[in-house]
């Protein structure tokens, strides 16, 4: 399967395996950070044709195990959560955001290590 076979409404394989409906918001995300971010360029044109050639097979083998459905959605919510950003407020500032993000949670590490030696 290629782009050219694809519309902006096709499933996002993996997700939609592991949540059980491609019209979960969770997937709806994921689907529109493809048609946004990914598709335009030539990179994430590449990921996505690789995608699309790959998972549909591990799709299949994700949807026959519950348990490890709960494990794909579970992993997919930083990826679902990091779209979000950059759909609602752009590529810039969730940028920024997520950076801003992780060094707090940086500091805090940082601080609680500091706490655990003295």
């Amino acid at each position: 399967v290629t782009l050219t076979d694809q519309s902006s409404s096709s499933q996002c394989f993996i997700a939609t395996a592991a949540y059980g409906s491609p019209y979960m918001p969770m997937v709806r995300t994921l689907r529109k950070f493809r048609d946004v971010y990914l598709l335009p360029t030539s990179l994430g044109r590449g990921f996505v044709n690789a995608y699309y050639k790959y998972s549909p097979p591990v799709a299949d083998f994700i949807r026959g195990h519950e348990s490890l459905r709960a494990a794909v959605r579970v992993s997919l919510l930083p990826f679902v959560g990091i779209s979000s950003l950059y759909l609602q407020f752009g590529g810039l500032l969730a940028s920024v955001l997520l950076l801003a993000g992780f060094g707090g949670l940086a500091g805090v590490f940082l601080s609680l290590s500091r706490k655990r030696e003295k």
